[in-house]
């Protein structure tokens, strides 16, 4: 019930029942119109829905002001048929990159097959209206159907971001004591941190196209996107610094501190999980868990105190970027748990 595709197809499928009942209200002729709108403007995200508006809406207006200059312009019917086609060639090849032109060259396409037939009266008023009330039930629908709100998504995200950087850093330490190989295992890893990394600077950009009684704390969410991802280029930058032959030595503190850092990473995850389940939106358990949990048996149990610093001696390259990312975590993990405890934050300000 919480599926971002089953929002959608409720909400599109009241907003086609809609467009069908003013199309069957209005005996327009082109009413089908209506419902094309509805189809192509709706989107899963309301900000991607309002995107695709704002494109469609132009695009028409584009589109109808060219076909009546050709059609003033040109009179002539093979000028016209000419035009015809390439505008027909520009929508096939924009349709996927820029949506606003192929709405143009679509909408001058349309224009021009009517004149061709000799019925195209009164066709440029009907094609204005009919966009403008399927982009209105769309607009009305996003906003009052079953919305999906990206700052509800925020915690589950988080939660995604945490575990593959635990990932990461398990597949990094593994060739610390193996050695450097960039195999698929370790190319896995790397590719979904970043790719939950990217994924949440999505969602985050989207949430400021969103109404702002429902963006929730944007300045909390804001610093821990840049948090982890400052997290995540220390991460990358110890995974460069793998060795090219052999193993490297790691002291004790070292290990500790990677060990101590793994089980962080996980259970601020975990946590961030049981907070949005209790939301009320269903927890998505990360496939790759029980890698993390192997780790730590690995290693061996993680101390329980506050996180420890390897001593002065300690200059490795390894040993720096760790603490780098053990100085950054704390900071993240307080920024997460103002995210599913508001009130928490406000106290720890007071």
């Amino acid at each position: 019930a919480r599926s971002a595709w089953l929002r959608h197809s409720v909400r599109l499928s009241l907003s086609l029942a809609v467009g069908f009942a003013v199309m069957q209200a209005t005996a327009d002729p082109h009413g089908y119109w209506i419902l094309l709108t509805i189809v192509f403007v709706s989107q899963p995200q309301y900000a991607a829905t309002q995107t695709r508006l704002l494109q469609r809406a132009k695009g028409t207006a584009m589109g109808l002001a060219l076909g009546w200059a050709a059609i003033q312009l040109f009179p002539g019917a093979l000028v016209q048929a000419a035009l015809l086609v390439f505008a027909g060639a520009v929508f096939f090849g924009a349709r996927h990159t820029r949506y606003t032109l192929a709405t143009a060259a679509v909408t001058m396409l349309l224009l021009l097959s009517f004149q061709q037939m000799g019925t195209s009266q009164g066709v440029i008023a009907a094609r204005l209206l009919d966009t403008a009330v399927g982009c209105l039930i769309a607009a009305a629908a996003s906003w009052l159907v079953w919305p999906h709100w990206q700052s509800r998504q925020w915690p589950q995200l988080a939660a995604q971001v945490l575990q593959t950087q635990a990932l990461y850093l398990r597949a990094i330490l593994a060739q610390y004591h193996s050695g450097k190989c960039d195999h698929l295992e370790y190319r896995l890893a790397r590719r979904n941190a970043h790719n939950a990394d990217a994924a949440l600077s999505n969602s985050y950009s989207a949430m400021l196209k969103e109404p702002l009684r429902v963006r929730g704390n944007a300045a909390v969410m804001a610093s821990f996107l840049c948090l982890s991802h400052t997290q995540l280029n220390y991460l990358s930058a110890l995974g460069a610094q793998r060795g090219a032959q052999g193993t490297q030595p790691v002291d004790d503190a070292t290990q500790a501190l990677a060990r101590t850092l793994l089980v962080s990473l996980q259970q601020l995850s975990q946590e961030l999980e049981r907070a949005q389940q209790q939301s009320g939106v269903r927890r998505r358990h990360a496939v790759a868990a029980p890698a993390v949990e192997q780790v730590l048996r690995e290693f061996g149990t993680p101390p329980q105190a506050a996180m420890p610093q390897p001593p002065a001696s300690a200059h490795s390259l390894m040993a720096a970027q760790l603490l780098l990312v053990g100085k950054v975590f704390p900071q993240l993990q307080a920024h997460a748990r103002q995210l599913v405890e508001p009130d928490a934050g406000a106290a720890g300000r007071a």
